[in-house]
């Protein structure tokens, strides 16, 4: 029989050595007496894996199973106590982890540092205006931003921030750390020239959309034969603007044909195909729909607790949850979808049984009947 349960092997994709000396760096066990960080981060996991509710459905399912703690490194848990480290315990050891499972599962920055494209991007997920009225942006919208940055070819984030939803996209842009030499896609949420000018520092390429109220200079007209390009000029920014960042930009004119809408594409790409800056931007749909796979199949409709720092500790560790599934899914070596995979370890989350075996069930055969066995015959049969 297989020793490990599904859960057990989605925990071990999570380098304890590493995040036990995130939390020595850090303190955050100092005064922890029996209820650790190691322990709070596997139960948040099997809250989130296991699609829990409620902090007494964790506690419940959870003690459900006292065979299945050892290998967790758990003991029964108590809901007073899981609330309490919830609401005090520091997020930056959990998000420190996060950052260092993003880093195995990508494997680091593409060999040819031209071909690595990320898709730069930012969510919002709804919080209940009764309950959260901390994260009050709108006058009757609560909510909490999750800015992000996506490897399309991976199919995994590089780096991910969590704040309030009233903070715009301009300022986190600002946070992330730039990788030199990558191809940066976003929307025209990132329209800022000083950050703009980050990227070109770094030699980076960069592709948006422009917006109507970015006055533009134009320097030089040039012909494309595609037929969808409309136009493809080089142009500098207008006046302030123009101070941060003073260099040539290429303003390109495309009419999609999907959609029937002509798009205005900005880039400091001067060499590239206008069609091929037009497929770079196209592929920055692939973050949107990133986006609306976590926020259908990870648990982030409904809340554990009301506090600030629970909420993001219930975010973080189902990003933690997605890694592990996504490491899991290298190691088996399947082609699986994401979601399928997700949707075994929930229905056999303590079940003894390699993955593999999940995944590639053995057919089934009746038992054999032995020599000895009374055969009882009827009529008609």
């Amino acid at each position: 029989m297989y020793k490990l349960s599904i859960f057990d092997q989605l925990v071990k994709q999570i380098p304890r050595r590493a995040f036990q000396s995130l939390v020595e760096n850090s303190d955050a066990d100092k005064w922890v007496k029996s209820f650790t960080c190691w322990q709070q981060l596997v139960a948040m996991m099997f809250a989130q894996l296991s699609a829990q509710t409620s902090l007494r459905d964790v506690v419940a399912a959870f003690n459900a199973h006292p065979r299945r703690h050892y290998h967790l490194g758990l003991r029964p848990l108590a809901r007073s106590t899981l609330a309490d480290a919830n609401a005090d315990r520091p997020v930056a050891v959990f998000e420190a982890l996060l950052h260092k499972m993003l880093g195995m599962l990508t494997g680091g920055v593409a060999t040819d540092a031209r071909n690595a494209v990320r898709l730069l991007d930012s969510t919002i997920i709804s919080l209940s205006h009764k309950m959260h009225r901390w994260a009050q942006f709108r006058s009757n919208n609560c909510g909490i931003k999750v800015s992000m940055v996506l490897d399309p070819d991976q199919q995994s984030p590089t780096f991910f921030e969590i704040a309030p939803a009233r903070i715009t996209d301009q300022t986190l842009a600002h946070q992330m750390p730039i990788e030199p030499g990558a191809t940066y896609v976003f929307d025209r949420g990132y329209m800022d020239a000083a950050f703009w000018a980050k990227l070109d520092e770094k030699g980076c390429r960069f592709v948006t959309r422009a917006k109507k109220n970015y006055l533009l200079d134009d320097v030089k007209k040039r012909i494309d034969p595609t037929p969808e390009i409309f136009a493809d000029d080089l142009v500098r920014l207008h006046g302030k603007r123009g101070l941060k960042y003073p260099g040539l930009l290429r303003r390109i004119v495309f009419y999609c044909e999907e959609t029937q809408q002509t798009l205005v594409f900005l880039t400091n790409d001067i060499d590239s195909k206008a069609i091929e800056i037009a497929a770079l931007y196209k592929r920055r749909w692939q973050i949107e729909l990133f986006f609306r796979w976590i926020k259908q199949n990870l648990e982030m409709k409904r809340f554990l607790a009301k506090n600030p720092n629970a909420v993001r500790l219930q975010i973080i560790p189902a990003l933690i949850a997605f890694v592990a599934l996504k490491l899991l899914q290298q190691a088996s070596r399947t082609d699986v979808p994401l979601k399928r995979l997700r949707a075994l370890a929930k229905c056999n989350i303590f079940n003894l049984c390699a993955m593999e075996n999940l995944l590639r069930p053995s057919p089934w055969k009746p038992p054999d009947q032995p020599d000895d066995q009374l055969l009882l015959s009827f009529p008609g049969q």
